[in-house]
């Protein structure tokens, strides 16, 4: 593979699977074909971002072994990493492991971090661990900070309900 073909192919797979507070701007499985052939290549010297960007397509495609697996890998080595502890948090939530959605998306916020996605994600993992303090605060910073978004309204209609 020459020089300009491979750094081409790199660039080109790590801009589809950039990962984004929404999501991608192209397709996931074009985006994990490339990532795929570029991961185990010898000159691949990001190779943490693409392992991110494995475990966002992998996720995003309901592959959540297999994206947990890329995340668990990447923070290894960059364990405050706040777009792979994201993407743990939330899963961890889905599998009903509240403890641990806590811990990363604790750490996320360690980071400086804050998006809707996030603030409403800790607000849910807080209802779901009955700390009814920590889940008004995150929806109070939430609606304050974000207070248009499409994850206030949902946040709003989930404690009326509780």
């Amino acid at each position: 593979m020459t020089d300009q073909n491979k750094n081409g192919t790199f660039d080109g797979a790590l801009q589809i699977a950039e990962f984004q507070e929404d999501g991608f701007q192209e397709d996931e499985l074009t985006a994990l074909g490339l990532l795929e052939t570029i991961q185990d290549h010898p000159d691949n010297d990001q190779l943490f971002q693409t392992d991110l960007a494995l475990g966002v397509c992998n996720q995003k495609l309901g592959r959540m072994d297999v994206a947990v697996s890329f995340f668990r890998k990447v923070l290894e080595k960059h364990a405050y990493l706040p777009q792979a502890l994201l993407p743990m948090a939330e899963i961890s939530y889905e599998n009903r492991q509240f403890l641990g959605a806590r811990g990363f998306i604790e750490r996320y916020f360690s980071t400086g971090s804050v998006s809707s996605r996030s603030l409403f994600l800790a607000t849910m993992i807080e209802i779901e661990l009955d700390d009814e303090h920590s889940s008004k605060r995150y929806y109070r910073e939430l609606t304050n900070k974000f207070p248009d978004t499409r994850e206030a309204k949902k946040a709003s209609s989930v404690l009326n309900l509780i």
